[in-house]
């Protein structure tokens, strides 16, 4: 992701921010210097959260800085992918096919597309322990199958360029919380809720920037590991370690 754009999607959502109140603009458009907490701990199976969902598969905590230095917790929830059309998701289904339509440019995606393909749907929730803020560099998420059309909803997330539309990243760049969809497809046409299992997910900082994740831990809960992901290869818990990324996914046979 460009630094151009990523400092421009930034600024956008600061002036959004003061005009209700919840974070004041910078005056520098860099991030502040912070100085390093913790080193980084490698991601762990603990024990499973007290306080999440009963369709959640996993969760990803971590610690990162504001851009005045202040710690600031995040989490990512990945929730149990459902069809499409379940009633259940409707709404989520709706934003989807709003924010993907152009799809890759020749093949739009709606309800037809999704139908075809046998889509499962996956919510993925972006959360923050201090609201308001803003991070001392934009965090990277990663949440599904990169080669899938994606959509993140909330005004703290940076949206890709209109040219790329759901296939590029996103950058959370102001501490509210926000959700991804991410979309599986079927090569059979038949709906296969256990696809999130080739996706990636996880946060991560450019390098160059300074900025660290700090305190990472992963957490695969028992629905998770019900599903049968001990036993698919190229299955990696713990991809972490290096201060730059938190996370989990699919790291390839």
């Amino acid at each position: 992701m460009a630094s151009s754009r990523v400092w421009a999607g930034i600024a956008a959502l600061l002036v959004a921010s003061t005009l209700v109140g919840c974070a004041a603009a910078a005056t520098d458009p860099l991030p502040a210097e912070t100085t390093p907490a913790a080193p980084v701990t490698e991601p762990s199976a603990s024990a499973e959260p007290e306080l999440v969902a009963s369709d959640v598969l996993f969760t990803l905590d971590a610690k990162v800085r504001s851009i005045d230095g202040r710690t600031i917790g995040i989490r990512m929830e990945g929730h149990q992918p459902v069809v499409f059309d379940n009633p259940e998701v409707a709404e989520l289904t709706d934003q989807y096919v709003t924010a993907c339509a152009e799809g890759t440019g020749r093949t739009p995606i709606d309800e037809a597309y999704l139908q075809r393909y046998g889509a499962t749907l996956m919510r993925v929730d972006f959360i923050s322990d201090t609201p308001g803020l803003e991070f001392a560099s934009p965090i990277e998420l990663w949440f599904g199958n990169p080669y899938m059309a994606r959509a993140a909803i909330g005004g703290a997330v940076i949206q890709p360029p209109d040219i790329d539309n759901c296939f590029a990243g996103y950058a959370w760049a102001i501490s509210d919380n926000a959700y991804g969809i991410a979309s599986f497809e079927s090569p059979s046409g038949v709906p296969d809720d256990t696809l999130w299992q080739l996706g990636n997910y996880g946060f991560s900082v450019l390098p160059e920037t300074n900025a660290t994740i700090e305190s990472c831990t992963a957490t695969i809960t028992e629905l998770g590991m019900a599903s049968g992901l001990e036993d698919v290869d190229g299955w990696d818990p713990s991809r972490a370690g290096t201060g730059v990324f938190c996370g989990i996914g699919y790291a390839g046979e």
